[in-house]
């Protein structure tokens, strides 16, 4: 199990995560393992940058392939490698 899901529960929403992470640690850049495991994980990350955009954030996940179908409609404006 990783350190972020021992430390933070799946069922509790990203938002909540970057939130923390910016106030408690002075974050500026947050890395999220295996995005897609999380419900709703294309609407949380559109949250976090609508409601923290100084906080860089980096996401993998098994779910590129979707997102360049146009699965997810919140991805419209993100850049994958």
């Amino acid at each position: 199990m990783s350190f972020l899901a021992q430390r933070f529960a799946v069922s509790r929403q990203l938002v909540d995560l970057a939130e923390r992470f910016a106030r408690d640690h002075a974050g500026r850049t947050l890395v999220i393992d295996e995005v897609h495991r999380y419900p709703d994980w294309a609407r949380e990350l559109k949250n976090i940058h609508d409601l923290l955009p100084d906080l860089h954030v980096i996401v993998t996940g098994s779910s590129h392939l979707d997102q360049e179908r146009g699965a997810y409609p919140y991805g419209q404006g993100a850049r994958t490698a």
